[in-house]
C-alpha cells in the first residue's frame, strides 16, 4: 500500500473531521456507547493526523494499520461475542492509549497500538489476542 506523501512539520493539520476513522476504535467505542466523534476518537485521530502522519516511520504504521484493520474487524464482527472483544478492546488497549497521548506519553500509546495490531493480526482468535494467548 502506498504510503501518503510527507507533511511539512510546520503544516497545519486539515481542516474539518479526519478521513478514514480508525475502524477498530470505531467499533470499539460503539460497542460501549460512545459516539462515532466522542472525545476519545477525536484524541486519536488528531494524534494520528498530527503525530504519527509527520514523519515516516509514523506514515507506515498508519498504512500497516489501515491494511490490517479492516480485517480484524471484520473477523470480530463475525462473532457472536463481538461486543464483548471489542470492550475489552477498550478496556486493555484503546482507553489507556488515549490516556497516554494525553499525558504526552506518545510512544507509550504507540507501542500498545503496535501491540494490538500485530496480536490481533496473528490470532485466529481475537479472545487468545486479548489474553495473551
Amino acid at each position: 500500500m502506498p504510503v501518503p506523501p510527507a507533511t511539512p512539520p510546520s503544516a497545519e493539520p486539515p481542516a474539518g473531521p479526519p478521513p478514514n476513522p480508525d475502524p477498530i476504535a470505531t467499533a470499539a467505542c460503539e460497542a460501549v456507547g460512545l459516539p462515532g466523534d466522542c472525545e476519545m476518537l477525536t484524541v486519536l485521530r488528531t494524534f494520528r493526523d498530527t503525530v504519527l502522519a509527520r514523519t515516516e516511520e509514523g506514515r507506515q504504521e498508519i498504512a500497516r494499520y489501515y491494511a490490517t484493520a479492516p480485517a480484524i474487524v471484520a473477523a470480530i464482527d463475525a462473532r457472536p461475542d463481538a461486543q464483548q472483544v471489542y470492550r475489552a478492546l477498550m478496556e486493555l488497549v484503546i482507553a489507556p492509549a488515549t490516556a497516554d497521548i494525553l499525558a504526552g506519553r506518545h510512544e507509550e500509546a504507540r507501542q500498545r497500538y503496535r501491540q494490538m495490531l500485530a496480536r490481533l493480526a496473528a490470532a485466529t482468535d481475537p479472545w487468545s489476542a486479548l489474553d495473551g494467548g
